[in-house]
């Protein structure tokens, strides 16, 4: 038998203030599927999951299990799981988590009408458990460029940065009160700590404030 619709099969999930399982369609189970709406009837494919007191979305449109679901049988095994279900007034909030089966899920995120439009963000959040990937060209609505905000790095964080200062040592001149001298003794220092005793005309880089 073909399936056509889509099928989302919603439980409530939760407890009781007393640690007790509680019915509380606050932020659902959910379990996609496939299935075939004929008049209050729902015919599934053998094993899914459901419950009298489910709730099944279909296209728009969200419907109550209103009695336990039962099997249509070959001979030989279960060919469909048949499920009684009745249009319901209050839908439940289309912020729900998604079930997943197997490695991939199939078949649309319905939100229902008149949900808060965040909601959607919630959906797509949690639509599926895992990480997944997601190439770059199917990433919508991407800032046309990424401009560095102004910020700073530690020395340490600056490759190579720390021994080039050091290799400007054969450039340090000293003033012998006539002239600017090369002094072959003195070099640079880059670190928070103190040197100690070096060379006159050393220099110390202090990188600790």
């Amino acid at each position: 038998m073909r399936f056509p619709d889509a099928v989302t099969v919603l439980r409530p999930t939760g407890v009781d203030e007393y640690g007790n399982p509680d019915h509380s369609w606050a932020n659902p189970l959910a379990t996609e599927t496939v299935g075939f709406l004929s008049g209050d009837t729902v015919y599934l494919p053998p094993g899914t999951d459901v419950l009298k007191g489910d709730r099944l979305l279909i296209g728009e449109r969200t419907y109550a299990v209103a009695d336990d679901p039962g099997q249509a049988r070959s001979p030989s095994r279960t060919v469909l799981v048949t499920a009684t279900v009745k249009v319901i007034s209050s839908p439940p909030p289309a912020t729900f988590a998604v079930k997943r089966s197997g490695d991939t899920m199939t078949g649309p995120l319905v939100l229902v009408d008149g949900s808060p439009a965040a909601s959607e963000a919630y959906v797509l959040a949690h639509a599926v458990e895992g990480g997944e990937t997601v190439a770059w060209a199917n990433v919508l609505d991407k800032p046309a460029a990424f401009p560095p905000a102004p910020h700073g790095h530690p020395l340490a964080e600056v490759a190579g940065l720390a021994a080039a200062l050091a290799a400007l040592a054969p450039a340090i001149k000293r003033w012998n009160g006539t002239a600017y001298v090369t002094d072959n003794t003195a070099a640079i220092y880059v670190g928070p700590a103190d040197p100690g005793n070096v060379p006159d005309g050393s220099v110390w880089i202090d990188t600790s404030a």
